[in-house]
């Protein structure tokens, strides 16, 4: 009986507290709630979130009225809301219609309005503002209610997002469908009501969505984005088409196919001519290429179209990533090179559903070019850190819609690469190695050196992580471990992509003693496998690792005399059951040097969250392996 009283408690909950009230109206219930009845730890509650989307021809207008709940200290975050919109050409607005906390006072409710002067507004950048508020008098039990209107004078509808870092009591859009806007939902549970209602005006479809209890959003590690995880639902303009109608719209489009028709790039024969006189396919690729990332600077912005068009980004040297990449394609094709753009979507823009064809589904565009049956280049000159070799890392794993243009007359019927949609993959294993040389002084210390070699995309990460913390690098690699000293840190190769990241990392580390006589240190040092990512007993996402890997640790420790191994480590291999991932020990010991090695290989990149609780036990072993301590005994 006792699931049963759950289920009956939850929907007395839901029919209680998540009644959309009009705004200013609350009852001392909501008030009063101390915790969220299906999901106890929470901080803040989202009581009811309801909008209602209307067109007016070409304009779209959204009304959203939310009221969150702050259930205690921790929770008064969730007060600090902002809202970053497109701004330019006015694309998008947003008017707050009205907001306020409302407490309970002794018994009575008090409502304290937000002032027009704690509404900022603030550029972002030439594309974007950003709209905040200061809520007053937010306490742990506080409720705060806001209203607004979001607007565009183009036919584009937002995504409706059900789920958030919150759990939703209840979430509610309305909807009149535009002729030619179409919609699919991402939702795990069951909706509550999803119904077409009578239409207000014309013959409009008009849809309602709810979702009732809905859990917070856990952001999970190697989880695919979070975009894609998210419960919503999403529109885009347009017929149920096919991807080879898109590929031929995108071609003869003035600002993608008719950007490359016939253009000539001032100050370009030199490196033309030079490619010309390579006969090898893969040269003229790499002087192009890196041709083109030394000459644009990026500006920050992913389209799948060009903004200033391919000859003004040429002359000013910048421009967003499309107009890069039509640059170096019009280069490719002067240099005869055959290759054709692919429009792609980044991890912020969220992985492309092949099932529904949509313009909307991609931000940017990138370079594919065939060598043989077997092996084609996938270029993105915007990255300055990309190697012409490797697919780019933020494109793996997703979908790419081949876009044919014929340079001369782009409106012309198209080849047979466009509008097919393909997987952007890359199976080959990726390499780090670490070299570690030390050597254990009698007082307890270890003085050492590593060597770290990152290879491909192992280096992009690394380098991406360094310009994250810059002169904060050595705290970084130190996180927090008291016992570990970071001399210093040296880097090579920084600006050669075809060449590996090297660093060498020099540092002491004070060793963990018991009753002056036993001594442990770990093998497993700066290989990023320090922490087990699965310790949770349940998953709610798919795994996602982007790539193939190996790491290689090589450690090499002298003992000092008076000083003796406990238990050389046993050489062993643990694989999973499908031999996906697999562990291998190598350990001898030789006069006073301890070697001691580990080989890790990650041959799968994807794992669905079915298959976690397997993947999950083998991780718990591999990390006691990869963390067992070396224990030293003093005679």
């Amino acid at each position: 009986m006792k699931p049963l009283i759950t289920l009956i408690l939850l929907c007395a909950f839901h029919s209680m507290f998540a009644q959309v009230q009009p705004y200013g109206q609350i009852d001392t219930a909501s008030l009063k709630l101390k915790e969220c009845p299906f999901e106890k730890d929470a901080n803040a509650m989202v009581l009811f979130d309801k909008a209602e989307i209307k067109h007016f021809d070409y304009r779209v207008e959204m009304i959203r009225h939310k009221r969150i709940k702050i259930l205690n200290d921790k929770g008064k975050g969730a007060a600090d809301i902002k809202m970053t919109y497109i701004n330019r050409y006015g694309y998008e607005d947003i008017d707050i219609i009205a907001a306020q906390t409302i407490n309970l006072e002794n018994g009575k409710i008090v409502s304290t309005q937000v002032d027009k002067k704690q509404i900022y507004i603030q550029k972002v950048d030439k594309y974007h503002k950003s709209i905040s508020l200061a809520f007053p008098a937010v306490k742990a039990g506080s409720v705060i209610e806001i209203q607004y209107k979001w607007s565009t004078k183009y036919p584009h509808y937002p995504v409706w997002t059900f789920q958030s870092s919150m759990p939703v009591a209840h979430s509610e859009l309305i909807a009149d469908i535009q002729s030619g806007v179409n919609f699919f939902t991402r939702v795990k549970q069951e909706f509550t009501a999803s119904e077409e209602l009578k239409p207000v005006r014309l013959k409009t479809p008009r849809h309602r969505w709810v979702l009732s209890n809905v859990p917070s959003y856990i952001d999970e590690p190697y989880a695919p984005a979070t975009e894609d995880m998210l419960q919503q639902i999403t529109f885009f303009k347009g017929e149920y088409s096919t991807w080879e109608a898109i590929g031929y719209q995108v071609a003869s489009d003035e600002d993608f196919g008719r950007q490359v028709g016939a253009v000539i790039l001032p100050g370009t024969d030199s490196i033309l001519f030079r490619a010309k006189q390579l006969t090898g396919k893969s040269e003229k690729v790499a002087v192009i290429f890196n041709y083109v990332k030394s000459k644009m600077l990026w500006d920050n912005y992913n389209d799948w179209f060009t903004r200033e068009g391919v000859k003004k980004a040429w002359a000013k040297k910048t421009g967003n990533s499309t107009e890069i990449n039509l640059i170096l394609y019009a280069l490719l094709n002067s240099a005869e090179v055959k290759g054709f753009p692919i429009l792609v979507s980044t991890p912020d823009n969220g992985n492309v559903e092949p099932e529904y064809p949509s313009l909307s589904q991609f931000n940017k565009t990138v370079i594919c070019v065939p060598v043989d049956s077997t092996l084609s280049y996938i270029l993105d000159a915007s990255n300055k850190h990309g190697d012409y070799k490797e697919v780019p890392f933020d494109l793996l794993n997703n979908y790419g819609l081949g876009i044919t243009v014929n340079l001369r007359e782009p409106t012309k019927e198209m080849g047979k690469s466009s509008g097919k949609i393909f997987v952007i993959q890359s199976m080959v294993p990726v390499k780090k190695i670490i070299l570690i040389r030390s050597e254990i002084k009698p007082d307890g210390k270890l003085e050492g050196q590593a060597k770290i070699a990152d290879y491909s995309y192992e280096r992009e990460v690394t380098l991406k992580i360094k310009e994250m913390f810059n002169d904060k690098y050595n705290e970084y690699l130190n996180n927090d471990d008291n016992t570990l000293e970071i001399k210093s840190v040296n880097f090579e190769n920084l600006d050669i992509d075809t060449l590996p990241l090297l660093q060498t990392i020099d540092f002491n580390r004070n060793l963990t003693q018991t009753d002056g006589r036993y001594s442990y240190f770990n093998v497993n040092e700066f290989s990023g496998l320090a922490t087990n990512p699965f310790i949770n007993k349940t998953r709610t996402a798919n795994i996602e690792f982007h790539y193939p890997k190996q790491i290689q640790i090589n450690g090499s420790y002298i003992i000092p005399d008076g000083f003796k191994v406990e238990t050389v480590p046993k050489n062993l291999t643990l694989k999973i059951e499908d031999g996906s991932v697999t562990l291998k020990r190598l350990a001898s010991l030789e006069g006073n040097q301890l070697s001691i090695r580990f080989v890790v290989m990650f041959n799968r990149h994807y794992y669905s969250k079915d298959e976690y609780p397997a993947l999950s036990a083998f991780y718990k072993s591999m990390f006691e392996i990869l963390n067992e301590p070396v224990v030293l005994r003093k005679n």
